[in-house]
């Protein structure tokens, strides 16, 4: 069996199992869950709304060079809204080391490896 990508949470036990040659894709049920967490603690009530409606706009990205461009657009805008707390917290987690969460990031795989509906 070829294995290219791997889907799965932030956990490393994929790369225990396989190595670091195959590109992880990030399961985007896991990655909603855990910034809509952080959204309710960090955003103000007010733009929650509109700060889940681009980052769902961002996992829609067909390949990387428009990720990195709606990317930085996505980081510009709510820094600008004064949201740096939640900004800090998904250049931290989602928008750097653990990015493969869009879907050209893999096209015609799975955008998640769980099967519950977020």
């Amino acid at each position: 069996i070829r294995v290219d990508y791997l889907i799965s949470n932030a956990s490393n036990a994929f790369e225990n199992v396989f190595g670091l040659s195959k590109t992880r894709i990030m399961c985007w049920a896991h990655i909603r869950r855990n910034v809509v967490k952080k959204i309710r603690s960090l955003v103000k009530v007010k733009v929650r709304s509109e700060i889940l409606q681009d980052i769902d706009a961002l996992q829609l990205s067909p390949n990387k060079e428009i990720f990195e461009k709606a990317k930085s657009l996505f980081v510009f805008k709510w820094t600008q809204k004064q949201e740096t707390q939640f900004i800090d917290y998904m250049l931290s987690q989602w928008l750097t080391s653990h990015q493969n969460w869009y879907e050209g990031a893999a096209m015609l795989t799975p955008s998640t490896n769980n099967a519950l509906v977020i």
